[in-house]
């Protein structure tokens, strides 16, 4: 009989604290549908929809635009930067106090942090022309769109 009471107590508990997650997914819902909305659409285009077919011609045209860009330089400017961010943090003095050969060395990693966000925004830029040409809903901006995805949740 005790077995049986137990059981009872345990199926009771589970009920209440499905009851409770249903009434906090549901005040969820009324509180922010726009959001709910746009989650659940994200995840079943996300799951179920691998975006509309790009022609040949649209692939090469994507791919050439991308291949145009130089990441090599991109690349340089970023080791460039690295350095110079380095050197700047070695030439330091005591309590992070700034000498003449300080400051240069921080005037060329600004100089070297402002090539690379200029190259880096360049290549975003580049980036972005080309699969605007594709199109959202192709099968490259679901593709990007499910991977982001994913790599947030």
């Amino acid at each position: 009989m005790a077995d049986r009471d137990r059981q009872v107590f345990q199926a009771d508990d589970m009920h209440r604290a499905s009851t409770v997650m249903i009434k906090i997914g549901v005040e969820t819902v009324k509180k922010n549908p726009l959001k709910v909305g746009a989650y659940i659409v994200g995840i079943l285009i996300c799951l179920l929809f691998n975006g509309w077919k790009i022609d040949d011609s649209q692939r090469s045209a994507y791919q050439q635009r991308i291949d145009s860009f130089d990441y090599v330089k991109l690349q340089e400017a970023g080791i460039i930067l690295d350095r110079a961010t380095n050197e700047y943090q070695e030439s330091r003095g005591f309590f992070f106090s700034c000498d003449a050969i300080c400051s240069m060395k921080k005037e060329e990693m600004e100089e070297a942090k402002l090539r690379y966000n200029t190259l880096a925004a360049e290549e975003e830029r580049n980036r972005s022309e080309g699969k605007s040409q594709l199109g959202l809903f192709s099968e490259v901006g679901v593709a990007e769109t499910r991977e982001l995805f994913w790599l947030r949740f």
